[in-house]
């Protein structure tokens, strides 16, 4: 499959995952830990967001060919900060008591957020010679673990 394809693969797969934990029946959200995490995504989507004003900012982890590699603002730490605010917002919607199939979904929504960034990281590599050198600097999803 071509790599264009896997992209879109991934991000239809990744949308129809954040819906299904949306849509699957009701929540209990507004625990003080549920409110935390979906704060801290929105705050690190903006991030995000502000420091990738420079480069071009696309859903698709191909990479655009007039693309610029961005390592200041959050991406001096993460590498995928906006897969990092995707898992925390629905790491916030999914909850304690939402059941064990939203929860199933969740993770493999994790799943396929890591996939993505490994796919991403395989045709940033191609694309940007410095990638690898940025890669020993910085985390891919949350800092100091992973």
């Amino acid at each position: 499959m071509h790599n264009r394809h896997k992209g879109t693969v991934l991000v239809v797969l990744q949308f129809l995952l954040i819906a299904l934990i949306i849509y699957a029946g009701r929540m209990n959200i507004w625990s003080s830990w549920q409110l935390i995490a979906i704060l801290t995504g929105f705050a690190i989507a903006a991030w995000a967001i502000i420091s990738m004003r420079k480069s071009k900012l696309r859903v698709s982890p191909v990479p655009d060919p007039h693309a610029t590699l961005v390592t200041s603002g959050i991406y001096k730490w993460i590498r995928h900060p906006m897969y990092l605010s995707v898992i925390l917002i629905t790491a916030g919607f999914t909850g304690n008591q939402s059941g064990v199939y939203r929860q199933l979904i969740f993770i493999l929504l994790v799943a396929v957020l890591i996939f993505k960034s490994i796919f991403e990281e395989r045709l940033l590599q191609k694309q940007f010679p410095q990638y690898q050198e940025y890669c020993k600097s910085t985390y891919r999803l949350v800092p100091y673990i992973f």
